[in-house]
């Protein structure tokens, strides 16, 4: 009886709260308007802001703990606002997909970081799979749990390969990921 009692309390007051409402737009129908549209551009500029500040926190994000422990300067970091651009924009880009954690991506950074990284005769490009890892998925054809390279030429794919199917990873990485862009050598053998 209690619960029925304090939901018709509650609709007696919404409901006077209404009819003071009608009341008010019926005697200042200019100020309600005004009242009205200033809510509602109120409103499009707080969701536009947290829009743009979605944007801009992913990318402090990206700067302050993932690229910050990039440790070499063979690996450069794409950009989370604007990586896809960059990739369908660039003649050549060679770009490592992986999450931002594990050993084989670990393993990759120690290596280019280490001395025999010296054998790299470029740079790649690291795209880390933080956010939107199904879009990532789809679009580039990846495994998020595995780091995974992929040579790109006028933003298309022309060559990949994946780092946990080398079967030994400090003899075969460098020489893989130095033949990468050979894609062309790769299909004149392959006819």
């Amino acid at each position: 009886m209690e619960v029925k009692k304090w939901l018709e309390t509650i609709k007696t007051q919404v409901l006077d709260h209404w009819d003071q409402l009608a009341d008010w737009v019926d005697r200042e129908p200019k100020r309600a308007m005004l009242t009205g549209a200033s809510l509602l551009a109120c409103s499009l500029l707080f969701a536009g802001g947290m829009l743009w500040s979605q944007r801009h926190i992913r990318q402090s994000e990206y700067e302050n703990l993932v690229f910050s422990a990039l440790p070499s300067k063979k690996i450069q970091p794409l950009s989370y606002q604007s990586g896809d651009h960059q990739i369908s924009k660039s003649q050549a880009i060679s770009v490592m997909f992986s999450k931002p954690q594990g050993k084989t991506y670990q393993q990759v950074l120690d290596l280019l970081d280490s001395e025999k990284a010296q054998e790299f005769n470029r740079q790649v490009f690291y795209y880390p799979i933080v956010y939107n890892t199904a879009g990532i998925q789809e679009k580039y054809g990846v495994n998020p749990d595995q780091v995974t390279i992929v040579f790109f030429e006028k933003g298309k794919e022309k060559n990949r390969f994946v780092v946990e199917q080398l079967t030994d990873f400090g003899e075969e990485f460098i020489p893989e990921l130095n033949r990468l862009p050979m894609w062309s050598i790769k299909e004149i053998e392959e006819k």
